[in-house]
């Protein structure tokens, strides 16, 4: 009798302990199971933010080319923009200044000229001067 009440006891405390390991096992299996789904998650939102933030700067990258574009078209026209109006200008100056020299330069031209054609009616008047005085002492000598 005692020993069938052991086995009976035996048994008994086999079944908790099984049913105990069991138990121990779930636990440790939904515990485990947490663990790693936190893990896969925290992972998978690195990857997601790592791959938004590789979006966001390429999309920052392409509005600044943009930017840049834009503010290279604008400095181009500005700068056309006065370089235009700087060389009227300066077309207008030389204009101005041409026309004075060229006033200076006829009147050089002019009195030169005037020189020059005074000392050939003075030469001229020389030589026929000459010529007559010639002319007069052949006649006298003949």
């Amino acid at each position: 009798v005692q020993s069938i009440g052991r086995r009976v006891l035996s048994r008994n405390r086999v079944e908790s302990m099984g049913n105990a390991s069991i138990e121990i096992q779930r636990i440790w299996r939904g515990y485990n199971a947490k663990l790693f789904y936190g893990f896969n998650l925290m992972d998978i939102m690195s990857v997601q933010s790592i791959v938004r933030r590789f979006i966001a700067h390429k999309a920052v990258v392409k509005r600044r080319a943009s930017t840049l574009k834009i503010q290279g078209a604008a400095r181009m026209w500005a700068a056309r923009r006065v370089y235009h109006s700087s060389r009227r200008g300066i077309c207008m100056i030389q204009g101005q200044i041409r026309r004075v020299l060229v006033s200076i330069h006829v009147r050089y031209i002019v009195h030169l000229q005037r020189v020059c054609r005074g000392w050939l009616c003075r030469n001229k008047i020389s030589n026929f001067l000459d010529t007559v005085a010639q002319g007069a002492v052949q006649i006298q000598s003949s």
